[in-house]
């Protein structure tokens, strides 16, 4: 079955002191045309870099919580961004970043200023998304997910093995860890869990209603799923599902966010939010200028948002846990950037 060639893929986001960073991606639809990854590494001096991967433009940085944007694209030769992912790269040294394009894989070790692919043996080269994992042995194993299944390196990218003995779909469109066990959302196949580090894989939808899995999250011993017919949670890693969306106004959740005991979904109906281990959920789009969600990150103390209008959200958790209030901060859009531009700033809606 051939897939949708229009993808967005939820934003992800690494705390100074986290080890690992965990990307998720999604199929949007028709309204979500361009592509944004966030990622956020320790800069090495008490802060943080922020990393922004767009269709055509590349990957951005900020080092000012995201007021101003550059441009850091030197040795990336694929500028459709479609995944980020950060991930330690041995002891002593800076968190590598890795961004997942139609080209392949390609990594930087120096903060954005120049990128290496790193593709061998990745046969299918449209990577989709990324997340790392322990390895047991103080580093971490990379995954991709792609049109031809699962990837994985256990070198830091320098090579690829596909890891897809039971998968049975190659379409490839979430991956998220939970402990020690790594799931895969994907295109008609539902979820599939591998408890040995991707090279098995088993199906895990027993009360899934619905196959087409845009977004995996996970808040605690919870797993939630984003699909096309709303929300599903399990407690028990995968083995049962159930259907939590009272409240939610659309079946098509598209990406998910998870910021302590809040989970967020964005929706082509707007953004929402349960409190409540997604028992209910509220509406909390005041101030967004198109209802339409792409791609969610809970960054630091910020949401921030990928609307169908082609905008940067963000707003303050604090203010959306407690209030619906008051409007968001946009960042700048695409037609706003200027077309050959390479230093964007926010402002005020």
């Amino acid at each position: 079955m051939k897939k949708n060639s229009r993808y967005i893929y939820i934003m992800i986001c690494l705390f100074a002191g986290t080890n690992l960073m965990h990307a998720q991606s999604m199929q949007s639809n028709d309204s979500c045309s361009n592509v944004l990854t966030v990622a956020a590494s320790p800069n090495g001096a008490g802060g943080t870099n922020l990393f922004a991967g767009t269709i055509g433009g590349g990957v951005f940085r900020s080092t000012d919580g995201g007021t101003s944007w550059i441009g850091v694209n030197t040795g990336l030769s694929d500028v459709g961004i479609y995944a980020l992912a950060v991930s330690p790269n041995g002891a002593g040294r800076d968190m590598d970043i890795f961004a997942g394009t139609e080209g392949g894989v390609f990594r930087s070790s120096n903060s954005g200023a120049s990128w290496t692919a790193v593709d061998s043996g990745l046969t299918d080269t449209y990577v989709y998304s990324l997340t790392a994992s322990p390895n047991g042995a103080g580093g971490a194993n990379l995954f991709a997910g792609t049109n031809g299944g699962v990837f994985r390196s256990s070198d830091n990218g320098t090579s690829w093995i596909a890891v897809n003995t039971g998968l049975a779909t190659p379409y490839v469109y979430a991956l998220a860890v939970s402990g020690a066990d790594l799931f895969a959302g994907t295109y008609n196949g539902g979820v599939f869990r591998s408890t040995d580090g991707g090279t098995t894989w088993t199906a895990v939808n027993r009360g899934l209603a619905n196959s087409i899995v845009y977004a995996l999250a996970v808040s605690g011993a919870d797993l939630f799923a984003g699909t096309n017919g709303g929300v599903f949670r399990s407690t028990n890693n995968g083995a049962n599902w159930s259907a939590v969306n009272m409240g939610l106004k659309a079946p098509s959740v598209y990406t998910l966010a998870v910021s302590g005991t809040n989970v967020f979904a964005g929706t082509d109906a707007g953004l929402f939010l349960s409190a409540n281990n997604s028992k209910s959920w509220i509406e909390v789009d005041t101030g967004l200028a198109n209802s339409g969600i792409c791609a969610l990150s809970a960054c630091d103390t910020n949401l921030l948002a990928w609307g169908t209008d082609g905008g940067i959200w963000k707003r303050p958790l604090s203010e959306l846990t407690t209030s619906l209030e008051g409007p968001p901060t946009k960042l700048p859009t695409n037609s706003e950037r200027g077309g050959a531009t390479q230093t964007l700033s926010i402002r005020q809606q």
